[in-house]
């Protein structure tokens, strides 16, 4: 068994170029696992490894320095979610522009799922779709 450990993944966004037909190409995900950082314009195949029992953090940040990037919810997707590896379904944003979920304490497999939101400067919102997986020392 490794150490298993919470699950941090950054959302990087291109905050002054997106808009709600580049979404996709403006935003990749990258955990601090080992997981391979997202390939640009895919970021619904981006899959993160999470730990059983532990904590999944999502936080964004602008490549441009300057704007802020909050994320404002992950929740399972509501039809085709896949394996449920979050404990909760439904996670908000407490106002510090991160969302935190707990991965259950269970071994699951599969991927789950979950449909992400942010916000650029408190503004626009927008979606995308990556994906969870419980790692096999799970």
């Amino acid at each position: 068994m490794g150490n298993k450990k919470d699950t941090l993944i950054t959302v990087t966004v291109d905050t002054e170029n997106i808009n709600n037909g580049n979404i996709d190409e403006c935003v990749t995900f990258s955990d601090d696992r080992n997981d391979t950082p997202q390939k640009p314009g895919k970021p619904g195949d981006y899959v993160s490894t999470v730990d059983k029992d532990k904590n999944v953090t999502w936080v964004g940040v602008s490549v441009n320095g300057t704007d802020t990037v909050s994320i404002s919810t992950v929740n399972r997707k509501k039809s085709g979610g896949g394996a449920e590896i979050m404990k909760h379904a439904d996670n908000s944003s407490k106002g510090d522009g991160k969302v935190e979920a707990k991965i259950k304490d269970k071994h699951v497999t599969g991927e789950e799922l979950y449909d992400l939101t942010f916000q650029i400067n408190g503004d626009v919102t927008y979606p995308v779709d990556p994906k969870l997986k419980m790692s096999s020392e799970g």
